[in-house]
């Protein structure tokens, strides 16, 4: 009983550690001169409750000091800027709470390996404190959970598992009096908050799993054992779900470390308790994902800073992971990857977490060379050289964290990092929006709007022979853009690299092939020295831009550290260049950044560019598959045929046929070198309820492996051994095993469904609703169509041929708060369901326009819009106190020529735009005036009026619009900012607001003009959205009310978090008084 992080067993083995290691017994030594100072006094808990602050510099991203025994000391180390104030006092009680609790455990270890007293009081003392005062702190609802000592639930997790593993070190010190004190006021409240508040498959769940866990089992309790290692989000769910099948956490390498950490320490509770994690298969996923670390690691021995990571983090930072993995693994390659590891830092300056779970020894040998690999779950086709270390980035998205930069190709030469993804920044930064940019990563954008969040590629196809490395990634029409696409192609030799981008689009589109870079920049070219982006996405973040019109190839030089890349692209007549500047890295910000912008126009375009970095390759000529290249006395022709997938590289020189490459083709017999692969990684769709056919290549032995993946809503279909067809309960994905000559090759083989169904009522065109079949398999799809809207059943045949589309229509009738829309197909294979449930309101028909003095005259209020309801309350600072603490009754009338929006407003508090304020997000010259209108008590209007493929996308084009609004301080005016979109006249809204005994009222005309909207039939629909802001005198607003509902959405700061796919809808009726 009362075990965490160490059995007795693995404390008497730390102990033997620290008499017998040198390296050992240095590590806990410095640990204890780091305590000894402290130990001197009585550490007191604060009174107050942390607060998310910057803990970076507003102006160079550099973290802040952190002095645990002066507050008032958070310099800039770099700046020299003292910040000061009282949000920046409240950022550092958040760390120093945090820094407490690692103290305790630390403490704990000393004592437990030392033995002496000194070390077991502070831990008592502590935990005391916290016990008389956990109760006492205020519970309040925050922006990513609910908490007593911080500002997040994850962030109360952590802090809660480092002090019941000090206290589980010093339970030979302590009574039953003490326990059931610390159980009853401190642990298990803290416990049952954290279990209230379940974050899903989030890598803050695995804290959350850690905290809970570390305290079920100090005290053997088996609900909270249960719940935190076999719950709905439990540490069994997660591995089976978050990690991708090549052992990448599925929100991006960032995310990964954290996830992991927690992962691994309750594991090892877990382990010290007899329960044996690290056997069967959780602990073949907890393995692969040090693999898949180790895998990914650029030539620096920094992890990819893809999505949200921080910018060239190193692996060595993790050693003290490591050292558990090796010690519970004993795995050769972990053990050699320490050594490498230790060849740059010590192995004493681990981390206390890993105090009792290391190794005496590890391999003196250090890791092989690293060679290419791809790893198809994350979609990171990697590729290594000698002198280059490349990756095209292509699939999954990876959740919240996901950045929108489909077909990034990152690329490091003699270990410059030439073209690289940021990665981001700290994100209280406005440039955070640079950094979740497509613009900011080297990838294809179209019509100058970023790519659709969760678009995911698929891999066409994948060779690595050494000398000739070829991959093939894709993303389909309808995924980033309603109707783009574009395939990139990367070749990469032992002398170039080859980058060929091809855009695809329906209608005459804008393609632009981004190219950013940190190195210096030179090219032959003239320059018109400016331009303007116009609404083009990334615009505010491009500075100093330029254009220029080459009509042949270009050579670009790029220099850094004394190394050069030269790169020649291929511009044709029409094309455009445009440059600029950028932030910079995330690490710097300094403006230090170049972005190339390569733009051409068309339904079907191709960028092709030539890397190179010895010998400048001569480009003799250039076709629709082919390209010549000269290198000296040598002729190199590479073929690039992505339709067949047929890549093959041919070396003459002096005439003479050398050396032949290639993939899916045979070379002449006239060469005299022939190195030949003619596998193929290729990727199978299934398709979930139908048969489905696959041609294997012949002489090919097929293994047919079960694979659960994180989410989604397949059940996949099979054939077992004995040709009986199986359903899997849960949702899966099949892998095929290729096995040719004596080489295993895994081939993903998706499964997907075969119809896609989407119910709407187009906008603009009465009140129908429109049910859309899209039959996305090679097989005609006929059954019965089940429709019902609001308890209105109705039933047809339906039949979709096949790679088809098919529409029915439906005309609404008696609805009024909500529409409830349930579909499904019912087939001789299978059914297929759609639900969607859609908040409406309803614009009234007025002669005249209503009166604007408050008096609310000239007004219909018939069926009024309402928030009132929990389920529209986003998570916020603090906890929704009701309809009285924050509410609305909204009011929609229109005429030929305007909307009119009357909102009565309670509010217990009003915080009014133009207050004085202490403190700034950003200085000044950074900040956007409606910065602070987010932070007062005001509302955002929102309104989707396209009728083309992009209405109720999630992207925000021309026709759709977002609206902020704040009364001012001072006045009854109204500060009208226009978010999400700039490209309408603003000038021409008008709003009022005045203050009631509940609250304020506020009436807004808005010119149908300005919508875009010409003339309104009744019954005609739109899509709308309010959501509503409050500020109770704190930094910044900390609370939100979204009418069309919160979908258990939280409040993000100082920024419009909302997406059109997620609006109600407005139906516009008639005058019928």
């Amino acid at each position: 009983m009362y075990t965490t992080i160490a059995s007795e067993k693995s404390i008497e083995y730390a102990r033997k550690l620290y008499k017998n290691s040198p390296w050992y017994k240095e590590m806990i030594d410095k640990m204890e001169r780091d305590l000894r100072e402290i130990s001197q006094g009585r550490l007191l808990v604060p009174l107050e409750r942390g607060i998310a602050f910057y803990e970076t510099c507003p102006e160079d991203n550099t973290p802040l000091i952190f002095d645990p025994f002066d507050p008032s000391n958070r310099k800039c180390p770099k700046c020299g800027k003292n910040y000061t104030g009282f949000e920046y006092y409240l950022s550092w009680v958040r760390s120093f709470h945090f820094w407490l609790s690692e103290k305790t455990a630390q403490f704990g270890i000393l004592y437990a390996i030392k033995g002496n007293k000194r070390y077991s009081k502070p831990v008592i003392d502590i935990i005391s404190q916290y016990s008389s005062l956990y109760l006492w702190y205020r519970h309040r609802d925050n922006e990513l959970g609910p908490g007593r000592i911080f500002p997040s639930t994850y962030m109360e997790s952590l802090w809660l598992g480092n002090l019941i593993i000090g206290l589980s070190l010093v339970k030979d010190s302590i009574d039953a009096e003490f326990i059931n004190k610390v159980k009853d006021n401190l642990f298990y409240p803290a416990v049952y908050t954290i279990m209230d508040y379940d974050e899903g498959m989030n890598n803050r769940q695995a804290m959350n799993n850690y905290g809970m866990g570390s305290v079920g089992f100090f005290f053997e309790n088996p609900r909270i054992i249960e719940y935190s290692l076999e719950g709905p989000h439990g540490l069994f769910v997660q591995l089976e779900n978050g990690v991708l099948d090549d052992g990448m956490w599925y929100e991006g390498n960032n995310y990964h470390w954290p996830t992991l950490k927690t992962l691994i320490l309750l594991s090892e509770i877990a382990n010290e308790n007899g329960i044996k994690i690290y056997e069967g298969k959780y602990g073949d996923i907890l393995k692969k994902m040090f693999y898949s670390q180790i895998d990914s690691m650029m030539p620096d021995g920094t992890f990819p800073s893809r999505k949200d990571s921080e910018y060239a983090r190193n692996l060595g930072d993790y050693s003290s992971l490591y050292e558990i993995a090796y010690m519970r693994f004993m795995d050769e390659h972990l053990g050699k990857f320490l050594a490498s590891i230790y060849a740059k830092k010590s192995r004493s300056d681990n981390e206390w977490y890993s105090s009792f779970s290391m190794r005496e020894d590890i391999p003196s040998r250090v890791n092989e060379k690293s060679h290419s690999i791809l790893m198809p779950a994350t979609g990171l086709a990697i590729f290594r050289s000698d002198k280059v270390y490349s990756y095209l980035d292509y699939g999954y998205h990876g959740g919240g964290h996901g950045h929108p930069d489909k077909l990034h190709l990152t690329f490091v030469l003699d270990g410059v990092r030439f073209f690289e993804d940021p990665g981001t920044c700290n994100y209280l930064f406005k440039e955070l929006f640079w950094y979740r940019s497509t613009r900011a990563h080297n990838t294809l954008i179209v019509n100058g709007k970023d790519q659709e969040l969760y678009t995911t590629g698929k891999l066409r196809f994948y060779g690595n022979i050494e000398g000739f490395q070829v991959v093939s990634v894709q993303v389909d029409q309808g995924s980033a853009y309603p109707d783009s696409g574009f395939r990139r192609t990367f070749v990469l030799t032992d002398n170039y690299a080859i980058d060929v981008m091809e855009g695809f689009s329906g209608k005459e589109s804008i393609f632009d092939l981004n190219w950013n870079t940190y190195a210096g920049v030179d090219a032959d070219l003239s320059w018109e020295n400016s331009y303007s982006f116009g609404e083009e996405a990334g615009k505010e973040f491009i500075k100093n831009a330029k254009m220029s019109h080459p009509s042949e190839e270009v050579l670009f030089e790029f220099k850094e550290d004394g190394k050069k890349l030269y790169m020649k692209s291929i511009f044709e007549p029409g094309d455009l260049l445009l440059s600029g500047k950028t932030p910079g890295r995330p690490s710097r910000m300094d403006w230090g950044g170049t972005i190339l912008i390569h733009r051409k126009r068309g339904r079907k375009v191709k960028f092709v560019n030539v890397l190179s970095w010895s010998d400048i390759p001569e480009i003799v000529n250039i076709n629709e598959t082919s390209m010549m290249l000269k290198l000296k006395n040598e002729h190199h022709r590479i073929l690039i045929n992505t339709s067949k997938n047929i890549y093959n590289l041919s070396i003459e020189r002096d005439s003479k046929p050398m050396i032949f490459y290639g993939y899916n083709s045979k070379p002449k017999e006239t060469y005299k070198t022939t190195r030949v692969k003619s596998s193929l990684i290729s990727t199978f769709t299934l398709y979930r309820g139908l048969r489905n056919k696959i041609d294997i290549p012949e002489g090919v032995k097929i293994l047919v492996n079960e694979d659960l993946i994180r989410d989604g809503n397949d059940f996949v279909v099979k054939e077992s051994e004995h040709k009986e067809k199986q359903e899997l309960s849960k949702p899966g994905i099949i892998h095929l095993t290729l096995i040719e000559k004596g080489e295993k090759e895994d081939l993903p083989l998706s499964i997907r469904e075969p119809l896609r169904i989407k119910a709407f009522v187009p906008n603009l065109s009465g009140n129908i609703l429109k049910i859309h079949f899209k039959n996305l398999s090679p097989y005609t799809i006929s059954g019965t169509l089940e429709l019902d809207v609001n308890n209105n059943p109705h039933k047809q045949e339906v039949s979709i041929e096949r790679f088809r589309n098919a529409e029915y229509e439906e005309r609404l009738m008696d609805f009024d708060k909500e529409l409830d829309i349930k579909v499904n197909v019912k087939t001789k294979v299978g059914r297929f369901d759609y639900n969607r449930k859609i908040r409406t309101a309803f614009a009234l028909k007025i002669p005249t326009s209503p009166s604007f003095n408050g008096d609310w005259s000239g007004w219909r209020k018939e069926n009024p819009l309402l928030l009132i309801y929990k389920d529209q309350v986003r998570h916020g600072e603090r906890e929704w106190a009701g309809p009285k603490d924050l509410s609305g009754k909204g009011f929609l009338n229109y005429d030929d020529k305007n909307l009119y929006i009357g909102l009565s407003i309670v509010d217990d508090r009003l915080v009014l735009y133009g207050r004085w304020r202490k403190r700034k997000y950003f200085t000044e010259e950074k900040r956007h005036l409606f910065e602070r209108m987010y932070d007062s008590d005001s509302f955002q209007v929102y309104f989707d009026v396209r009728m083309d493929e992009n209405q109720e996308t999630s992207i925000f084009t021309p026709g759709s619009f977002g609206f902020l609004f704040a009364p001012c301080m001072r006045s009854r005016k109204i500060a009208i900012a226009e978010i999400c979109s700039e490209w309408s006249d603003i000038s021409a809204i008008d709003g009022v607001w005045y203050p009631t005994d509940s609250g304020y009222d506020v009436f807004v005309k808005i010119p149908l003009d300005v919508l875009g909207i010409r003339s309104i039939r009744g019954e005609d629909k739109i899509g709308f959205d309010i959501i509503l802001n409050d500020n109770d005198g704190t930094e910044r607003r900390n609370q939100q009310m979204v009418w069309s509902g919160a979908r258990g959405g939280r409040i993000w700061l100082h920024q419009q978090y909302h997406f059109p796919n997620l609006f109600g809808y407005l139906f516009f009726q008639g005058d019928d008084r």
